[in-house]
Formats: structure tokens, C-alpha cells, sequence
């Protein structure tokens, strides 16, 4: 049974979280490399026990613009047959990607398209999780970004680690979750918790920890990354788009961290970051100003669902 997994997820969240997820993404840099595979959905393939597929899984796939939309260019990205290699695995996963000619798409248009499983070589197609509509570089958050995310090697959804530590025990976290990385402007990077977004209606791009004292979540301050051409971050401040904490101050990059973003194909794509600044508080009664040490990491989701 072949399931386009990305659908699955989709219909799982209108029954449990409930969000009102009803897409995926595709993410990628109109102006960088002018062919790429880019990764479009992910395919799972069950096997049952007894009966493995005999030789590769051939599907047949349409593609069809969604209204609402720019119209994709005929010749903007090459559908082919997807072919699955055979394999002894109960499960099989496989993501899908197809060659994009960005020199047919124009950086200030939002597309969208439906992919469409329509038979296969051997086995089924399942009659619920056969197709999916894509956004190709949605620009999220009613921002008008669009051409600055078509222009983003960055901004996309990503599995977020941080690591946060307090000398003086009032805050905390080690934390893993899903982050938006947006490239707001050319090398600025900020980040937002699209959960929160989509469950609460509210953007929230903050540092999140615990109040290790009373337990209660606490947003320090809202983190604002600069990057130069070859991707390295050159500094950590406090974002101009909302009231700094006047609490924080000494931000500074932690020279033992990674500190840059690396790009090595559409599906891999990380953002490693460590940095200390001063957090001063009143604890017991008494103004206690520490340095806290902030380790956070990105990986590229390959699940690009959202909004």
C-alpha cells in the first residue's frame, strides 16, 4: 500500500491536533543554482509479511496548478514517473523530488500545485493519502515576504534543539520541537514557533524557557541572527520588530559554537548557533545579574507542513 505521507499526516491533524494544516511546502531559492532537485512529498510504502514488491515500485504522477495562485510555467518543473527501488522493509521511505528550472518562475509570485498519485506498477494506491497540494515558498505569518523567501536558501520549517543554562537555577530548557527559520531580510534570520501560530493564532518568536522556581513557560526575548555571504552568523541580537528586554544585555556569540548556516542540498539544510548574554533578575529579594549560555539548532523538517 503506497501513501503519500505528507497527506496522512494532513488528515491525522484534522482529526487529533487539529490545526487545519491542509498543505505541504516546497522550499527553495529562485535565484541560487538555476536547476535543482528539490523535494516535494515523501512516499510510505507498507509491505505486508508475506508479499514484497517484486522488482521497483513505478507510480504515475500528475501535477496540476491550484486556483488562487500564479500558474506555474509549463517547462518550471519536470514530472516524471517515480520510481521506488525494492526492498525487504516492512516500510519503505522515499521522498520525491523532481528537477525545477527556476529561470520559468518569477520571484514575486506565490504558486501552488496539486500532485496526484494515479496508478502503480504493483500493489495500491491508497484512496485517501493519493494526492497533495504543495505551496512552493509560501511567504507565511502575513508578511509580504514574498520575494524575500523566494530569495532564501533559509527560510523554511525546521526541527529546533535548544539548550539554555542559567547559573543562578531560575530558567532552563532543553527543549526539541519545530521552529520556522525566516530570512526576513537578505542574512537577517528570525525564528517562530508555527505550533503556537497555528493552534493560538499568534506568532511567537521568541526564546522560550521554564521558570525552573514556579514552572511556568517564559519568553526571554526575541532572538534576531545575522549572517554574512558565506553563511557564517556575525551576531546575535535582540530583534527591532518587537519591545527589547531591557533584562538581556551583553549579547554576544559564543566562539566555540558552529555559529553558520550550511546549505549542502534542498532536503539538508542546518543552522547551529551558541551565544551568551547577561540576564539580570530579582531572585530571593536580590538584583542578580549571570551570564546564560544558549546552544539552539536547526534541521531542515522533512516534513514541510505548516499553515
Amino acid at each position: 500500500m503506497t501513501t503519500i505521507s505528507e497527506k496522512a499526516y494532513i488528515n491525522t491533524d484534522a482529526q487529533n491536533i487539529g490545526a487545519g494544516y491542509d498543505h505541504t511546502v516546497a522550499n527553495f531559492n529562485f535565484t541560487k543554482r538555476p536547476t535543482e532537485s528539490v523535494k516535494f512529498f515523501t512516499l510510505k510504502i507498507a509491505q505486508a509479511r508475506e508479499t514484497k514488491l517484486n522488482g521497483p515500485l513505478v507510480l504515475k504522477v500528475t501535477m496540476t496548478n491550484l486556483p488562487g495562485f500564479s500558474p506555474l510555467p509549463a517547462n518550471a518543473i519536470t514530472v516524471t514517473d517515480i520510481t521506488v527501488p525494492a526492498s525487504t522493509d516492512p516500510l519503505i521511505v522515499f521522498p520525491v523530488f523532481f528537477t525545477v528550472n527556476k529561470a520559468a518562475l518569477n520571484v514575486n509570485d506565490d504558486y501552488a500545485v496539486n500532485f496526484k498519485l494515479t496508478s502503480a506498477n504493483q500493489g495500491a494506491i491508497s484512496s485517501f493519502d493519493s494526492d497533495i497540494d504543495v505551496w512552493i515558498n509560501y511567504s507565511d505569518f502575513n508578511f509580504n515576504l514574498t520575494s524575500t523567501f523566494n530569495a532564501s536558501d533559509i527560510t523554511a520549517n525546521y526541527t529546533y534543539k535548544s539548550s539554555v543554562v542559567d547559573p543562578a537555577n531560575q530558567f532552563g530548557i532543553n527543549n526539541l520541537k519545530t521552529e520556522y527559520l525566516m530570512e526576513i531580510t537578505p542574512n537577517v534570520v528570525e525564528y517562530a514557533d508555527q505550533y503556537v501560530y497555528a493552534l493560538a493564532g499568534a506568532v511567537n518568536p521568541n526564546l522560550e524557557v521554564n521558570n525552573l522556581v514556579t514552572g511556568a513557560r517564559t519568553a526571554l526575548f526575541r532572538p534576531r541572527f545575522t549572517l554574512n555571504a558565506t553563511g557564517q552568523v556575525t551576531a546575535v541580537t535582540q530583534s527591532t520588530l518587537s519591545a527589547p528586554s531591557t533584562a538581556i544585555t551583553n549579547l554576544a556569540l559564543d566562539p566555540t559554537g558552529v555559529n553558520a548556516f550550511v546549505y549542502t542540498s534542498n532536503n539538508n539544510r542546518t543552522l547551529k548557533v551558541k551565544y551568551t548574554f547577561t540576564l539580570t533578575t530579582t531572585i530571593n529579594g536580590v538584583v542578580t545579574p549571570r551570564t546564560v549560555r544558549v546552544s539552539e539548532e536547526f534541521s531542515y523538517d522533512p516534513d514541510q507542513i505548516y499553515f
